[in-house]
């Protein structure tokens, strides 16, 4: 029976891995998400793996081992463990068109012009306003400091709805 199955390739090597498992007669799955800010570039979901499809007992699966560009399969003792079922179709089901993975913003409900107010750090319940967001975790924010307006950039996981 076919299940998946993690392959940890090298730094970078996930679209080589692929390709080679490929032409080998596998089936690989690399879930790739866009990379913030640019929207072009492609990344991996989950950088330096992939995952592959085998049927351990028909498959000779020592082979992906020596694959150019994988590390080698996961394993948790002398056989590679497999992915819960379910988890790979699930991840391949939220593909997009362009093949894509699309992930849920962090924080949906924050939008340029918000007001905010700090929530971390020695500049704690400071308000300010969101100035834009430069990444699905971070904003440029607008502080009034000393007399003058500042923008610093900062993780979202410290900023409040004011």
């Amino acid at each position: 029976m076919k299940r998946w199955y993690v392959v940890r390739t090298k730094p970078n090597g996930e679209h080589i891995a692929e390709v080679n498992l490929a032409q080998q007669g596998f089936r690989a799955f690399c879930p790739q998400i866009s990379a913030i800010p640019s929207k072009v570039r492609r990344v991996p979901l989950f950088p330096r793996y992939l995952f592959v499809e085998l049927d351990l007992d028909a498959d000779l699966w020592r082979s992906v081992n020596g694959t150019f560009g994988v590390v080698g399969l996961v394993q948790f003792g002398p056989r590679p463990s497999a992915v819960p079922a379910g988890i790979v179709e699930d991840i391949i089901g939220r593909e997009n068109e362009d093949g894509l993975i699309v992930l849920p913003h962090p924080y949906p409900m924050l939008q340029a012009g918000d007001e905010i107010v700090l929530s971390d750090g020695p500049l704690d319940c400071q308000p300010g306003i969101i100035h834009r967001l430069t990444g699905p975790r971070r904003a440029e924010i607008l502080l009034q400091l000393m007399g003058r307006q500042v923008k610093v950039t900062i993780p979202l996981s410290r900023v409040r709805v004011a």
